[in-house]
């Protein structure tokens, strides 16, 4: 049976983690901007791998040495309370700056180390927004972290760094 959300409790904390970054300046949304054609177009820098290729080509990610966040996940062995999932999600920091890195590290942990507390401000975050009821059919239960290392440099070009920090988020799943 398909569903009919295609979103995933991952897209609500990446959601809830750009509104904080951004409102706390450790990402600036002025960074991520490129033109298509004769209009603007704002990038939310917290993507998928797929998408990595685009953002770097399209946008002065690197004029501004400013970090964008790459995102996979994966969800745990269900329980036999099968009806409170859990996912790990390791974002991936990228930046040639690594007090950018460190900053964005920082909030990501301050966020999200607050087990029942970081889960309350997810849900009442997305109980804000106009298109709530894409994420209504979750409920975080508690987030925290499971690690999260300082800067390293990476293997990608551009003389770019990277810090990896890996998120357990436990929800209920109201639409499966």
């Amino acid at each position: 049976m398909p569903y009919e959300n295609e979103l995933f409790a991952v897209h609500g904390l990446n959601q809830y983690l750009w509104s904080e970054l951004s409102r706390l300046y450790c990402m600036k949304p002025d960074w991520y901007i490129s033109a298509i054609g004769n209009k603007a177009f704002s990038w939310i820098p917290i993507m998928p791998t797929q998408q990595v290729g685009e953002f770097t080509q399209s946008t002065d990610v690197d004029k501004y040495k400013a970090p964008f966040i790459v995102y996979n996940w994966r969800t745990e062995t269900i329980p036999q309370n099968w009806f409170i999932q859990s996912d790990q999600i390791v974002y991936v920091i990228y930046s040639q700056n690594p007090q950018h890195i460190r900053d964005v590290t920082k909030t990501i942990v301050d966020l999200c180390k607050k087990w029942d507390e970081s889960a309350a401000a997810l849900n009442k975050y997305l109980a804000m927004l106009p298109n709530y009821f894409k994420f209504q059919q979750y409920h975080y239960k508690n987030i925290s972290v499971v690690s999260a290392p300082g800067p390293d440099p990476s293997d990608e070009e551009g003389g770019r760094m990277e810090s990896v920090i890996t998120i357990r988020v436990t929800y209920t799943d109201q639409g499966r």
